[in-house]
């Protein structure tokens, strides 16, 4: 299974972050718009993985305890030839260090280059955008998904669910 690591965005959030992408197409922006059902913020690329790989990740997503935090997502950029929203938030950057300490001590191979929290909004666009922005997005859970290719299309799927504190009984 392709899979890997990341958080959805609340119901207000994940409603601006659409508004957002349609107000760009209607503004001329073209390119590869990122499907709705597929938004959300990569915590760490896993990659191809067995089903023993599979069940090391839901063990260290069970061991990982956090509480609700929010992301501030700040700018609308260009990174390279996509249109991407940054994302702050110094306890997202903790969880995402622990997750990635804590995949490394297995046989895991994952991507382990420096992070940069962002959302993809559009690849191979048609132009470079800047603007400053303020949403923000209360996190309780982060999700394993996977990728696959149905009918030509790139579809994720949450597989594996990890509360916080917060949201645990």
């Amino acid at each position: 299974m392709r899979a890997f690591l990341g958080i959805d965005f609340d119901s207000v959030s994940f409603k601006k972050i659409n508004n957002l992408m349609l107000n760009l197409s209607k503004s001329g922006v073209k390119g590869n718009f990122t499907k709705k059902d597929n938004l959300h913020l990569t915590l760490l690329f896993l990659g191809e993985l067995n089903k023993e790989e599979i069940n090391q990740v839901e063990n260290i997503m069970d061991s990982i305890e956090f509480s609700d935090f929010t992301i501030e997502i700040k700018k609308l950029t260009s990174l390279k030839d996509m249109l991407v929203l940054e994302v702050e938030s110094e306890k997202l950057m903790l969880l995402q260090k622990e997750i990635a300490l804590k995949v490394s001590k297995t046989k895991i191979n994952f991507d382990n280059k420096k992070y940069y929290p962002h959302i993809t909004l559009v690849r191979k666009s048609n132009m470079m955008l800047e603007k400053e922005l303020n949403i923000n997005s209360n996190v309780n859970s982060f999700y394993l998904y996977s990728s696959q290719r149905v009918d030509g299309n790139l579809v994720y799927k949450k597989e594996y669910e990890r509360m916080s504190i917060n949201g645990r009984n």
